[in-house]
């Protein structure tokens, strides 16, 4: 799958994230007899991993006043915490690693505020299950029993397999949006 997201040209990539920010807004605020989304935690995508570039889905819940999140990671522990941002390029910086991460000066946000979680993935298979890249780091935190958000795999259409290898501490998600459909469970 690396070598599949290596070869996509990035207009295609600019395009396709477009569509998935599109498709994800719509989901986020067309929620009939729901409560209004507060806060939503996207993730940057890794350079040179043709993940999807959410930066225009964070400029619209901004604009409809939703908190942002990225994650920080804390690597000792392999956890993550939901961190808020402003401004996609001055908060957000490359740590030692090449990891997105939000600056040192944005505020953490309590797990149990946000209602979506975009989760980033090699491949998504049928079952919603992911296959990540190695650290188990979203597996641990959709596992948290404060996290009540409807998580939602974001991917390409071409990440969309039959099965991905599965571990018993593998979390499904929600719902997989790609940039040509929206698969829910």
């Amino acid at each position: 799958m690396k070598r599949v997201l290596a070869r996509v040209d990035p207009a295609d990539i600019a395009a396709w994230s477009g569509r998935i920010c599109t498709s994800l807004a719509e989901l986020m605020f067309h929620r009939p007899g729901r409560s209004p989304i507060r806060a939503a935690m996207l993730f940057a995508p890794m350079p040179g991993a043709g993940e999807p570039d959410l930066r225009s889905l964070a400029r619209e819940l901004r604009r409809r006043c939703v908190i942002v999140c990225i994650p920080r990671v804390d690597w000792p522990t392999k956890a993550m915490t939901p961190v808020a941002i402003t401004d996609w390029d001055a908060d957000i910086a490359l740590d030692a690693r090449g990891v997105p991460t939000p600056h040192e000066r944005c505020p953490s946000v309590p797990v149990a505020e946000l209602g979506v979680v975009c989760v980033p993935g090699l491949a998504f298979d049928h079952d919603r299950l992911r296959l990540g890249r190695g650290g188990g780091f979203y597996d641990r935190f959709l596992s948290r029993p404060d996290l009540r958000a409807t998580a939602v795999g974001v991917c390409f259409g071409a990440q969309r397999v039959a099965l991905v290898p599965r571990e018993a501490h593998d979390r499904p998600v929600h719902m997989v949006v790609t940039d040509s459909s929206v698969e829910r469970a």
